[in-house]
């Protein structure tokens, strides 16, 4: 069964990992990160279709990780646009929970953040 309608279905779990099968972006540099959801997938042709994704307390989560859906999303809907052109919503605290960094230093956990990424310059700020 696909990570979305299991996310839909089970106890909550941690989206970026359950769901969408990020592999370890907290060791890894950001080329090697990865979402394992080859283009030819049911999980695949529901990212094709999707129209919109929304990503609560991405604060919390590493750089890599949101570039690893970023790659993943350009590949499934063949689109070089930012996420492969699909409205993405980040929502959370950035001043309220940094990623885990293993063994990181306070600068090492500050550049691990969305923010620190190449993909920030892309992305639209709303505030509330």
């Amino acid at each position: 069964m696909c990570g979305f309608i299991r996310h839909c279905c089970s106890p909550p779990t941690s989206w970026s990992h359950g769901t969408l099968h990020i592999q370890d972006p907290y060791r890894k540099p950001a080329q090697q990160v990865s979402v394992r959801h080859p283009k030819n997938t049911f999980c695949a042709d529901l990212l094709r279709t999707a129209k919109l994704i929304i990503w609560d307390e991405v604060g919390a989560q590493h750089r890599h990780a949101i570039k690893a859906l970023d790659r993943t999303l350009r590949d499934v809907q063949n689109n070089e646009s930012l996420f492969g052109g699909l409205t993405t919503i980040f929502g959370g605290d950035f001043q309220q929970t940094l990623p885990v960094v293993v063994r990181g230093s306070r600068e090492e956990t500050v550049d691990a953040t969305l923010i620190h990424s190449e993909l920030w310059d892309g992305i639209e700020v709303l505030h509330l």
